[in-house]
Parts: structure tokens; sequence; C-alpha cells
């Protein structure tokens, strides 16, 4: 009887996974124009730049001379150092914009998942 219990709880965990990512994705158009898609190679080239950054930190061994050239592609970093001596924008705030929006999107992810179980998406 425990096993059969296991089994029916998982598959209903499998089932609102697979739900709660289908609903979050059923409105998305995957347009595959000219302008998309430099969109989408520009936000994967920023996201290599990105991981170029932190993959080159003297904390891995690398030298000190490679972080500071690397530091022009940390887009927070050439913000900052747009603005002048005096930053216009804390670096704190990138900071609390990004578990702000992280936080909606968990809270998004909760409230879909709370649909979904209640059966209000079908």
């Amino acid at each position: 009887r425990e096993g059969s219990r296991t089994a029916g709880s998982t598959m209903g965990f499998t089932t609102n996974l697979f739900g709660v990512i289908f609903v979050m994705t059923e409105g998305l158009a995957h347009d595959c124009t000219p302008g998309a898609m430099r969109k989408v190679y520009f936000l994967l080239f920023v996201d290599v730049l990105q991981l170029l950054r932190i993959m080159t930190t003297p904390m891995y061994g690398w030298a000190l001379d490679t972080q500071q050239i690397m530091n022009y592609t940390d887009l927070v970093w050439v913000f900052t150092w747009l603005s002048g001596k005096v930053p216009v924008v804390p670096r704190y705030t990138f900071f609390i914009v990004g578990v702000i929006l992280v936080s909606i999107a968990v809270a998004d992810t909760w409230y879909v998942t709370h649909l979904f179980q209640q059966g209000g998406i079908q």
C-alpha cells in the first residue's frame, strides 16, 4: 500500500511539474525573424562575456591585468565607469533589482503551481 502511495505522489508531482512548465511557456511565440535572431545572438554574446569575466578573476589564477581587461565586459562595471567618479546608480541597486525580479519569478511559478493543483488551469 505504501508503494502505490509513493508512486501516485511521484506521478502527481511530475504531472504538476510538466503542467506548470506548459502553462508558463504556452504564450511564447517562437518567431525566427532576423530581428529576433539578432536579439538572441546579442543576449548569448553578453552571457558569454559575463561568463568570461567571472572565469578570469585572480581567484582562478589569472593575472590582475587580465581581470582589468575583462572588466570592460561586465555591464555593471561599465555602467559605473561611464557614470564618472561618482556613480549615478550605486552597485547594490543592481543586486536589489535582481533579487526583486527573481522573487517575482518564483512567486509567479508558485502561483501557477497552486492554480494548476486546484484545477484552475486545464
